[in-house]
């Protein structure tokens, strides 16, 4: 058997969903860091930019950011790539609070988070 159909053979073998997990497992190698949803970090990168920069931390206290979606618009404003859900789904839940109509999220929810 030459190489070029060995390779075939176990290329085609190998689920995809194993190639994937491989590929990731060798771009992290050597790489320290907790292990955080891509959605958590980006809350948690908000969270810090708030706390360092007072009038960010300003408009997120104001009126102007009442609910989930406002902050969310601010954020994207300042470059960061945060969505509704995850502040539903960060620490399951310990940012919001809800209502019949809408999800706000709680006073100062930033202090609730540690800096990492």
């Amino acid at each position: 058997m030459g190489l070029k159909a060995w390779r075939q053979i176990h290329t085609t073998m190998v689920p995809a969903n194993k190639v994937k997990h491989q590929r990731q497992e060798s771009a992290l190698k050597g790489v320290k860091t907790l292990a955080q949803p891509m959605s958590a970090q980006a809350v948690i990168d908000l969270a810090n930019a708030i706390k360092t920069d007072a009038k960010l931390k300003a408009l997120c206290a104001s009126s102007h950011c009442a609910d989930v979606d406002d902050q969310c618009r601010i954020a994207k404003e300042k470059g960061f790539d945060v969505h509704p859900n995850d502040f539903d789904q960060f620490n399951n839940g310990d940012l919001i609070e809800s209502n019949d109509e809408d999800t706000f999220l709680k006073p100062s929810w930033w202090e609730r988070i540690s800096q990492h």
